[in-house]
């Protein structure tokens, strides 16, 4: 339990849904702009842009979504990072979904569902066993593409220290 619990604290910071019962995502231009071939970069270079970043305030990520998607549906659905883990949508069946729609679907029921993505993503790549040996340092070594594993790994030691004393 102190495992999950530290993966939640650290990975699952933020509220899955908007006030607007929404889930939370962030719309990535870049990896649209290379699921479309950069067909839309030309004319919706703030939805379709083979440069990372720029996402802008949370309140606009379903709206970029929703743009996108009159363009190309499952590239757009895709293109995002989806609730409280924040998965991307084209690693749905790592997800344990057997189809995208299945997958968004999951991501407007609950935080739950949110969970369980995560649990079978994290189970999918392998990720578990470096989890149940406490083993920080791998785990972030093969999930994050960070310049700083070092801190993060730091992160994943303390926060588990915490709920490991606890009994939790």
């Amino acid at each position: 339990m102190a495992i999950i619990k530290t993966i939640v604290e650290v990975e699952g910071r933020h509220s899955g849904f908007l006030s607007t019962y929404e889930p939370l995502l962030w719309f990535h231009k870049d990896v649209f702009s290379r699921r479309t071939q950069g067909v839309y970069d030309r004319i919706a270079p703030d939805i379709s842009n083979p440069e990372p970043g720029e996402f802008g305030p949370v309140s606009i990520q379903h709206d970029r979504l929703h743009k996108a998607a009159w363009l190309d549906r499952n590239a757009a659905l895709m293109s995002a990072s989806w609730g409280k883990f924040q998965l991307m949508g084209y690693n749905y069946a790592l997800a344990g979904y057997y189809s995208l729609q299945d997958f968004v679907s999951a991501m407007y029921k609950s935080e739950g569902e949110h969970l369980l993505a995560f649990i079978q993503y994290l189970t999918n790549l392998s990720l578990d066993e470096d989890l149940r040996n406490k083993d920080w340092e791998t785990f972030a070594f093969k999930y994050k593409n960070l310049q700083d594993r070092a801190a993060y790994t730091r992160e994943l030691t303390l926060v588990y220290q915490k709920y490991a004393d606890t009994g939790a």
